[in-house]
Order: structure tokens, then sequence, then C-alpha cells
């Protein structure tokens, strides 16, 4: 898992792999203390084209 940025209290986090969807995305998950939660999922491309969608 590679995290690609820590804004405050959101992590943005790219996952190589996500077995359920093959389309490149972002999850994001709010920081709180030690526990995280998965808050957001931005795909950033749909059939190899660029395209942004939020879930």
């Amino acid at each position: 898992m590679g995290q690609l940025a820590f804004l405050k209290m959101f992590i943005l986090v790219s996952i190589p792999v996500d077995i359920r969807d093959n389309r490149r995305h972002v999850h994001i998950f709010h920081k709180n203390g030690r526990h995280q939660r998965s808050v957001a999922k931005i795909w950033i491309e749909k059939n190899g084209e660029p395209c942004v969608e939020i879930a």
C-alpha cells in the first residue's frame, strides 16, 4: 500500500491490487489516533481513459 499524501486527518492511499476493481483508484482514509476508516474512493480512469468518479 503506497501512501500518497497525508492531509491533516486524511490519508490518500494507492492500493495496487483490488480484487473487485481493476480501474486505477485512490482510497481516502480518516485517521483517528491509531484507527483508520475508509471514507471515500476516487477512480481516476475508466476503460483506460482518464475519468474521475467519487464514491
